[in-house]
């Protein structure tokens, strides 16, 4: 659907998001100390052991999510998809381990909630419900009212991928950029 993070970098919000657990002091060494994906500080937050220090993160980065999704840069196509689908009497969710609300902001901004039947967002500072966990491909999938085998899930990751597989709904793999050719497997299996 887009790029959240296409108009304010993951990297400038995983760096703000390690100086916030620095700020409390947190030990930010290793390979942690260079991570630019926001999702893993915060999944890395999530093994400190401080549920308070989770909700913190998860905060801050719910924050960022939501201006990111001022700027977000729209994937070529993915708007005419999404009218299409509903266009054809489809039901179309988003599942995604970003924030409802910053979601929800990127629906509003780009004239396309009334084309979402539901949002998946990512379960607060839960992150063993985010994908490849299949709990919010099931759940989408309820609240349309079909069967996941029914459904199709288009993703950019492996865990995309692994969450679709997970929860037995058919996956197209959709390498928006040039690295994630190599990186999405070709052929997904296709049994469950």
């Amino acid at each position: 659907m887009c790029s959240i993070f296409g108009g304010y970098p993951a990297p400038t919000v995983a760096a703000e998001l390690l100086q916030l657990l620095e700020a409390r002091g947190v030990d930010v060494a290793g390979d942690i100390r260079t991570e630019t994906d926001p999702m893993e500080v915060l999944r890395w937050s999530a093994t400190l052991g401080s549920p308070e220090l989770l909700r913190e993160v998860e905060d801050g980065l719910c924050r960022a999510e939501r201006l990111a999704a001022e700027s977000a840069i729209p994937e070529p196509h993915g708007q005419a998809a999404i009218e299409a689908a509903r266009e054809s009497a489809r039901p179309v969710a988003i599942v995604n381990n970003n924030s409802a609300a910053a979601i929800e902001a990127y629906l509003q901004a780009h004239q396309l909630a009334g084309h979402i039947a539901y949002v998946a967002g990512r379960a607060y500072a839960q992150l063993d419900r985010m994908k490849p966990n299949p709990e919010p491909v099931w759940r989408a999938a309820s609240a349309l009212g079909v069967e996941p085998a029914a459904c199709v899930l288009v993703g950019d990751s492996l865990f995309d991928i692994e969450g679709a597989q997970a929860a037995g709904v058919p996956v197209i793999a959709y390498a928006n950029k040039p690295i994630k050719i190599q990186r999405l497997p070709k052929h997904p299996p296709t049994s469950y």
